[in-house]
Formats: structure tokens, C-alpha cells, sequence
């Protein structure tokens, strides 16, 4: 069975690394000018001699490589892609929740972003079936969170969570910050950055319910180094590696609190009108 890689664009087409891997995950091998073509079809805004360097900066990272004028994807990095999908869908098998613990207010701790992000995942899941009602999601984030889900499941369901009402409001308005944003406002949410808010920990109410995310202060410091870097000198590979394997406490509480959950609420949508 072929082995599939889901892989983020940022924003439609994504910048040119992220769309030369893409197009070569799809079909491979491929010469540069091949490359090019596809990703003009693609609708990527991209110009051969950016598709070029992006290759040779892949090339470089290992995540390709070059036989002659064609390029494919490195079956080193896929493997360790397939390595780090299968130990992150052996964790989640251990770190899933029920309705009745999501829902319950209290608080979790966890020591990386991708056990977090199905945390997440999970809340929304529950929180559609359970409470259909409540549409509108909104967020106070200290920075855009990097899409770090590995399965093609998980992406499915980021997008259908991102597909209710969601409003973000972001505190730190970087580089990355901006080209994390393109992901979430390509599927419909509203992020506006730069806003004075999340000063002490991330946000997200749904409903009635109120979760504050308190990263350590080894994960803030990773978020405002990194997110200063350009986007199109980001080294995907050792970005996405970091962002998986960074190891820290995140402590999570739930609160249900209609009143506390109308109030940030109405402040977050105040900020769009």
C-alpha cells in the first residue's frame, strides 16, 4: 500500500517548499521545470527561479533528492515522517477522552503540542455532539499554534472544527505568526493579530465552557524565537521535528462558566466589528 503524507499549506498555495514537497509527495519523480509547471496549475504565485532554490534547499535539509535533472522525495525523511506518524497515533491511542472527562471541569496537564492539539480536537468532537448549539468559537492566543497533526484523520478534523464560527485573536504578530494565520483564515476562520491579549495563558471558549492553556516558559521562549524567523528560510523539517518533539508542561484547565464564556466572548467578537 502506498505510504500517504499529509503535509499543511500555509495559506492557498503555501510558500515554495512547502509547495515543491507537496506537489513530489503526490508525483515523483519530477524535473525542476515539471515542478514549476504543477505548481503554476496549483495556483501557487511562484516563480521558477524561487521553485529552483527551493529544491536545492531541499536537497540540501535531505527531505529530496536529485538523480540527474529529476527530483523525489528523500525515503529517509518519509521514513522518519512514517516513524513519527506511528509513535504519535500509539500516544493518542493512550491519551484519549471521553465525554464525560472533557466536559468535566478540572484540569490536565500534557508535555507537547500534538498531545494538545488532539486534546483540542477532541473537546470540539464532543462539544459538536453534545452541544450542537454552540457555534461560535472564539480564541485569545499568545501565538498562531503550528498545525503539528501527523495522520490525514487528524487534519480532516482540524478542518471540520475550523468549520463553525471561529474568531482568533492574537497577541504576537511575527513572521510565522502571519504565515501560520493563512492556514486558519484558508478554512474560514477570522484572526486578526497584533491584540493586546493572552497575556498570561491561551483561550478558547465554546459554549459555555472556558479552556486556559498555560505553556511553560520553555515552550514561550520556543514560539518567540522561532516565530521571528523569515517563513521562507524556515527549515520545514527541523521545524515541524521541533515542534513534535519538544517535551515541556502544558497545563490545561476547564471551566464551565456561562457567564465568564459570554463576557470573552463578546469581547473577542468586538474586536472584528
Amino acid at each position: 500500500m502506498p505510504l500517504s503524507i499529509t503535509l499543511p499549506l500555509f495559506g492557498k498555495a503555501g510558500n515554495a517548499q512547502d509547495l515543491a514537497v507537496s506537489i513530489l509527495a503526490d508525483e515523483s519523480p519530477l524535473t525542476a521545470k515539471e515542478v514549476y509547471g504543477r505548481a503554476v496549475k496549483a495556483g501557487g504565485n511562484l516563480t521558477y527561479q524561487a521553485i529552483h532554490k527551493a529544491l536545492g534547499q531541499l536537497e540540501k535539509e535531505g527531505v529530496v533528492t536529485k538523480t540527474a535533472k529529476n527530483y523525489t522525495l528523500s525515503p529517509q525523511w518519509i521514513e522518519e515522517l512514517a516513524k513519527m506518524s506511528k509513535e504519535l497515533a500509539a500516544k493518542q491511542s493512550k491519551t484519549a477522552f471521553t465525554e464525560k472527562s472533557l466536559l468535566s471541569e478540572g484540569n490536565l496537564q500534557f508535555d507537547n503540542l500534538a498531545d494538545l492539539a488532539r486534546f483540542v480536537l477532541d473537546f470540539h468532537d464532543v462539544m459538536r455532539k453534545a452541544h450542537p448549539e454552540a457555534e461560535v468559537n472564539v480564541n485569545q492566543w499568545r501565538h498562531v499554534w503550528p498545525a503539528v497533526l501527523a495522520t490525514q484523520e487528524d487534519y480532516a478534523r482540524l478542518k471540520s472544527a475550523l468549520g463553525r464560527k471561529v474568531y482568533l485573536l492574537i497577541r504576537s504578530d511575527t513572521p510565522v505568526d502571519r504565515w501560520m494565520a493563512k492556514y486558519f483564515t484558508e478554512t474560514g476562520a477570522k484572526v486578526k493579530l497584533g491584540v493586546d491579549c493572552a497575556g498570561t495563558c491561551d483561550l478558547k471558549v465554546l459554549g459555555d465552557y472556558v479552556v486556559s492553556v498555560f505553556f511553560s516558559e520553555k515552550f514561550r521562549e520556543w514560539f518567540d524565537k522561532t516565530y521571528q524567523l523569515d517563513p521562507a528560510k524556515v527549515d520545514l523539517n527541523a521545524f515541524y521535528k521541533a515542534a513534535h518533539e519538544l517535551r515541556s508542561p502544558i497545563n490545561v484547565t476547564i471551566v464551565k462558566n456561562k457567564a465568564l464564556a459570554e463576557q470573552l466572548t463578546k469581547e473577542t467578537l468586538q474586536r472584528f466589528q
